[in-house]
């Protein structure tokens, strides 16, 4: 500021009052708390095609366990009904939806979960493995571990509520519809 008002204009004492204007400017106090530098950010790489990386929860409603497997770059859901939350069903669960999203070629598909008794103990399962899935563990201090799993939750959820208002437990047809949608 000061530089483009000295290059035009000539005063005394133009410097003090270039510093009153900007001190009781609201535009100047907002710029001042704008770094002039860049910091570094802490994201992970984007993904090199679709169907390799997905977010993976359990949702409960209604007595009912549902899991639920969400691509994060199309959004891409499928589910699941679950008689429970034990290792060996959520396995089971992993292995015939990551089965059917498999990608084409010799690419690994990341899945993040949830530090969840049931899925973490599956982080090592060699069935897991041998289909070339590869589970990732949210951050457990992280309020927002799975932002991807959470939402897709949330958005069935809304869309169970549409189909079948009243509640209850879902059937398979209705929680296909309600995938679907």
């Amino acid at each position: 500021m000061k530089r483009l008002v000295n290059r035009y204009f000539y005063a005394l004492d133009m410097d003090k009052a270039i510093e009153r204007t900007c001190s009781s400017c609201h535009h100047c106090s907002a710029l001042r708390s704008v770094p002039t530098h860049l910091m570094p950010q802490s994201t992970s790489p984007p993904t090199e095609s679709i169907s390799r990386s997905f977010a993976a929860d359990v949702m409960r409603r209604y007595r009912q366990c549902i899991f639920v497997l969400r691509e994060t770059v199309s959004s891409f859901t499928l589910t699941k009904i679950i008689s429970n939350e034990q290792h060996d069903q959520l396995r089971d669960a992993i292995l015939m939806l990551g089965a059917e999203v498999r990608p084409l070629g010799d690419g690994e598909m990341t899945i993040r979960i949830d530090a969840a008794p049931g899925l973490a103990t599956l982080v090592n399962d060699p069935d897991i493995k041998a289909l070339g899935i590869l589970l990732e563990i949210g951050n457990i201090k992280n309020i927002n571990k799975n932002p991807v799993a959470e939402n897709a939750i949330k958005e069935l959820g809304l869309e169970c509520l549409n189909i079948n208002p009243e509640g209850g437990p879902l059937t398979p047809v209705t929680l296909a519809l309600a995938t679907a949608n």
